[in-house]
């Protein structure tokens, strides 16, 4: 792996180091793979299926991105209670009796 930083810097490779880090804590490092292509085919579908969409993130407070994105879509949907208000008292003005 090719250095992201310069010589001496503590933190000179931890993104790459911690993705291999966690590779080799999963399943499919301890699969046995014949081939190359084999191996390729695995390690990606890890990270498509579990590294970027599951794996929780610190970045994220802990939750995975697939759930932040869940949670904000929700957030989104809702609009905030002093805009309904608003449209409430656009339609209908504050004192008005409602039959």
């Amino acid at each position: 792996m090719i250095s992201m930083s310069v010589q001496g810097n503590g933190f000179d490779d931890a993104m790459g180091e911690t993705f291999f880090r966690t590779l080799k804590s999963e399943p499919v490092w301890r699969t046995v793979l014949r081939i190359r292509a084999e191996a390729t085919a695995a390690i990606g579908r890890w990270i498509d299926s579990f590294h970027n969409p599951v794996r929780r993130h610190s970045a994220l407070n802990l939750i995975s991105p697939r759930r932040f994105e869940r949670q904000a879509a929700q957030t989104r949907k809702r609009p905030p209670e002093s805009w309904s208000k608003r449209i409430m008292e656009q339609v209908q003005p504050a004192g008005a009796n409602i039959r």
